[in-house]
């Protein structure tokens, strides 16, 4: 799995999509980080407090519960949904 974090500038960009297909690559992409993605990931890594804001993770299979459990803010904050 290939997972593209933040934004790319606007216009075409280059991708070799031959070695995407060779590998059989799934790509994923996500639109919150652009510059400050290794800042986060420098924070994440030097204040494992920060998991402490995690206060539920569930399965995929219970997706549905996670849901229900996120949308209560008085009784989740950040609410994972396991996708092994």
């Amino acid at each position: 799995v290939v997972v593209h974090v933040g934004m790319l500038p606007a216009g075409p960009q280059p991708l070799a999509l031959s070695v995407l297909v060779n590998k059989e690559a799934t790509v994923r992409t996500t639109f919150r980080f652009d510059d400050e993605i290794d800042e986060a990931v420098t924070m994440l890594r030097d204040h494992p407090e920060f998991a402490r804001v995690i206060t539920h993770e569930f399965a995929a299979p219970d997706a549905v519960a996670a849901f229900e459990i996120a949308k209560d803010s008085s009784a989740s904050g950040k609410v994972l949904v396991r996708m092994d």
